[in-house]
């Protein structure tokens, strides 16, 4: 069973980078790009394909009861990915343990959680596995795995704690101040225009 005031692992990450794009959520102002997600999840399941890998069996966009979204799960060897277009972050590796929370919380034990990025990350998906102690390695030519298998021991109390912070940040009657437009948290927000237009 999920705990109570569960927040699903994508938004929690999301909300480490934005309180006030949290709060609009949490405030039913649900701004996103459906025709770009699309996009994106074709384009990952061409590139993928496009590098001669088997995806027979993938299911793309897999939603889990809590509304958490897996990039790709791999039933067959209870794999869940989370495709990384950005720079490897901190973030990414706790929205990893958290997906694998969840998982093991509807009764999926031993599941994997996979970071992948493109190879130009390689030295800072490295960097960032050996910081957490977890495995890492090429997948292909060009996408290099970070595999979330080894969980920090405090991580459930983090979670919690920030939980609880981002709660309270998002029953304040008062919406967040606006990032800088410059921030790069801004750039690619569909929020973008909703604050600072």
């Amino acid at each position: 069973m999920l705990r109570p005031h569960y927040i699903p692992p994508s938004l929690f990450v999301e909300g480490l980078f934005c309180s006030r794009r949290l709060w609009l959520k949490a405030h039913h102002v649900e701004i996103f790009d459906e025709v770009q997600t699309l996009a994106m999840a074709r384009t990952l399941k061409q590139h993928i394909t496009g590098i001669r890998m088997d995806d027979t069996g993938w299911i793309y966009e897999a939603r889990l009861p809590s509304g958490t979204r897996l990039d790709a799960w791999v039933p067959e060897e209870k794999l869940a990915i989370e495709f990384k277009s950005g720079s490897p972050h901190p973030t990414h590796v706790y929205q990893a343990w958290a997906i694998r929370q969840e998982l093991e919380q509807l009764g999926v034990q031993d599941a994997e959680v996979h970071l992948w990025y493109a190879g130009a990350f390689e030295k800072e998906a490295e960097t960032l596995a050996q910081a957490y102690k977890l495995d890492h390695d090429w997948i292909t030519d060009d996408l290099y795995a970070v595999c979330a298998d080894t969980e920090d021991p405090d991580f459930g109390l983090r979670m919690e704690r920030g939980a609880a912070i981002l709660l309270a940040e998002t029953t304040q009657e008062a919406i967040p101040e606006t990032k800088a437009s410059a921030s790069p948290t801004c750039a690619s927000c569909a929020y973008f225009p909703f604050c600072h237009s």
